[in-house]
């Protein structure tokens, strides 16, 4: 689907409450069908780390340009909006495209595979 860009983020959100209005409608829902592997799992967690991607990058700067414009009784240092510029955006700029790509898969499965070695292993270790 083709989200407008005045939308903005929450568009993924309307997309993702579609679907799952759409899937209930079509198909009753049953029991364990909304696994970890489930196309609506998948899709909620890649708008979410979209979501949360663009939050992390833009929040600080939005916070550290109110700061500097209404709290502060000095300038901002030139530093502070070079590192933006230099580090923050462009991880950003990097990370969006990581997320339509099957690269995301194939990290996000190893990431699943590690989570669930970390947590069987605390297990382990509190039941013995």
């Amino acid at each position: 689907a083709v989200v407008s860009t005045q939308s903005g983020h929450y568009g993924g959100i309307k997309i993702i409450l579609k679907q799952r209005k759409y899937t209930k409608a079509v198909a009753p829902p049953v029991a364990g069908a909304e696994g970890p592997n489930s196309v609506t799992s998948q899709l909620t967690l890649k708008v979410a780390l979209i979501i949360g991607s663009q939050l992390i990058s833009w929040i600080p700067f939005i916070l550290s340009v109110l700061y500097f414009e209404y709290i502060a009784s000095k300038p901002a240092s030139e530093l502070v909006f070079e590192g933006f510029a230099l580090v923050v955006i462009p991880m950003n700029s990097f990370l969006n495209p990581v997320f339509h790509s099957k690269l995301y898969k194939n990290v996000m499965q190893a990431m699943w595979i590690r989570w669930r070695q970390f947590v069987n292993t605390l297990t382990r270790q509190n039941t013995e």
